[in-house]
Order: structure tokens, then sequence, then C-alpha cells
């Protein structure tokens, strides 16, 4: 599955982090989601592992990241 995705903070909305981690694409495991969970929810998730352990975001502003999919 493939998704266009803009990730934000709430002061930085037309900052992309999802640039930083890779401009060129991000491949994501896939796993099986249980509801009520998504495939994007999963996929946030991992996202948001990267851009913490990369150092872009720290572990407190974790849970303020905005994910947008197309």
């Amino acid at each position: 599955m493939e998704f266009q995705v803009r990730i934000t903070l709430p002061e930085a909305p037309n900052d992309n982090l999802a640039e930083r981690l890779n401009p060129h694409g991000i491949v994501a495991q896939f796993r099986a989601p249980v509801p009520p969970q998504t495939e994007q929810d999963i996929f946030a998730g991992d996202l948001a592992d990267n851009l913490v352990s990369e150092g872009i975001v720290s572990e407190e502003r974790r849970g303020d990241l905005i994910f947008f999919f197309e």
C-alpha cells in the first residue's frame, strides 16, 4: 500500500517532517491492523518512531505530531 504523507507540528504546519526522514519515500513493514487500528495508524506509529530515533522530534513531542495521508 502506498501513501503520500505529511507530518507537521501545530506550531509549524508548513514544515513537512516526513521530508526530513527521506525525501524520496519511506518504506514500512506491513503488519495487519487489529481493529479499531488501521494501516495508517500503524504507519503513523512507525513514522513517529523514526522521527524520534533520528532526533528530529523529541519523545515528549511525539503526541503532538499531526499526520495527513493521501
